[in-house]
């Protein structure tokens, strides 16, 4: 998916502040902001140079994961100085979370299919409409599949939350199907799964 890039320095000044999250787990920096435009149609996604998910989306984007269909809101990512990602924009949308329609719940298995990143925050928190379209939020909530099992220890062991990685159960049982069926030789290419 093609992006524009916005350089972080260029952001407006006099944007609203929305929510703020100072979180750290050992030193695993989880802070993120997020920023409304002062006419109310962009949000700003932004986080610290030590962000722990900071290059992820990224890295999806880069290797197709994400597409129109997903993140119909999505304007471009933020790089600071130095080209490391410092966020993201989007278009606001809705604040009604929705629950993934058949539809998005098949594109997004098809995305994760052929790219190998999974969405590890998928459940209707993280789904809201954007012209009457399904929009993923969250972004940065993507990693390689061959890093599911390792993902799912540092869910529990490390943040301590209990119960399973990815809350939408048919997408869980997808992404655990296709782990286990790519056994994570790394001599697999994309198009033997496809």
């Amino acid at each position: 998916m093609e992006y524009e890039i916005c350089r972080f320095q260029d952001l407006p000044k006099s944007s609203i502040p929305v929510k703020e999250r100072k979180k750290s787990y050992g030193k695993e920096n989880h802070s993120r902001r997020l920023f409304l435009s002062t006419d109310g149609k962009l949000l700003y996604k932004t986080w610290d140079r030590d962000y722990v998910r900071r290059e992820n989306l990224r890295n999806a984007l880069d290797n197709d994961f994400y597409d129109i269909q997903l993140i119909p809101a999505f304007r471009a990512l933020i790089f600071d100085e130095d080209e490391a990602c410092s966020g993201y924009i989007m278009a606001a949308m809705d604040k009604k979370n929705i629950p993934p329609d058949k539809e998005f719940l098949e594109h997004i298995k098809k995305k994760t299919r052929i790219s190998r990143y999974f969405f590890y925050d998928f459940w209707r928190a993280n789904i809201l409409l954007y012209e009457r379209k399904p929009c993923l939020i969250d972004l940065e909530s993507v990693y390689l599949l061959s890093e599911y099992e390792i993902r799912k220890k540092q869910n529990r062991d490390v943040y301590g939350q209990e119960g399973h990685l990815i809350k939408n159960p048919d997408y869980r049982n997808f992404i655990e199907k296709l782990y286990k069926e790519l056994c994570w030789n790394e001599t697999n290419k994309v198009e033997d799964i496809i």
